[in-house]
């Protein structure tokens, strides 16, 4: 059984309504839904924004529903200065930028996995990416809604993803968290909490996310507009592919 999880009612509304003979379930004061996806049997939910109501959503996908797989749609700012906004960063692995247990263990690793860098499953990040890298081939997405973001060239890229609960939004938040993790492509607010989930649950991982803006503030993207038009439309068209695909 494979688990679809994102943080936002955009990114979760279109695959919701793209699901059949959908079962409600409530676990853990968390909502979730059973049903088929591209006649695949999936079970869907939006956990909320955060590490901790993350990480709670996912115990609930492998504790109630055996789930052995995890995507991962959303939203980031981009930390490489190689990104653009509507580029798209497929997980290597996820990184707690804001986890900081010195002077035991240097910055960012987590004492009970003993990592700073937890890595995605290998297999579903081939899967990810070459679902990703379909949907933009397939130019799903209008010329309209790509000139209004100034979106050319829209690349898919495979990396690691810093998360941390707070929003990045300036230049000196950017360059703090690349002093410690300087491979990091870009960062939010959830997928390190999957990774470390996943990783002591023993459930694969992988972490898509679509640059929505720079991380420092210089590169202004009007959000909602963004994700009304744009982010809602890559999470379930690559979603769909990874289904498909699999």
């Amino acid at each position: 059984m494979i688990g679809l999880l994102c943080a936002t009612d955009r990114e979760f509304e279109t695959l919701q309504k793209n699901c059949e003979h959908l079962e409600k379930v409530e676990v853990m004061g968390r909502t979730f839904y059973q049903g088929e996806f591209q006649k695949k049997k999936v079970v869907l939910s939006k956990c909320g924004v955060g590490k901790v109501s993350c990480a709670l959503t996912v115990a609930a996908f492998h504790l109630q529903f055996k789930c052995t797989k995890l995507v991962f749609v959303g939203t980031a700012g981009a930390l490489s200065k190689d990104l653009r906004v509507g580029d798209i960063v497929v997980s290597s692995g996820c990184v707690q930028h804001d986890f900081d247990g010195r002077p035991f263990v240097e910055k960012c690793l987590v004492f009970s996995v003993g990592k700073k860098v937890i890595p995605a499953a290998e297999d579903l990040v081939k899967l990810c990416q070459s679902a990703a890298e379909k949907f933009v081939s397939s130019k799903q997405i209008s010329q309209a809604v790509l000139d209004e973001f100034t979106i050319t060239n829209q690349k898919v890229v495979s990396g690691v993803i810093a998360s941390g609960d707070q929003f990045v939004s300036s230049p000196g938040m950017k360059n703090a968290i690349l002093e410690f993790t300087p491979e990091a492509m870009c960062c939010e607010m959830e997928g390190a909490a999957v990774a470390q989930a996943c990783f002591e649950l023993k459930m694969d991982y992988c972490v898509v996310r679509v640059v929505s803006d720079s991380g420092d503030g210089s590169a202004f993207v009007d959000y909602e507009k963004f994700c009304d038009k744009l982010a809602g439309v890559v999470c379930f068209g690559v979603l769909k592919e990874v289904v498909e695909m699999m």
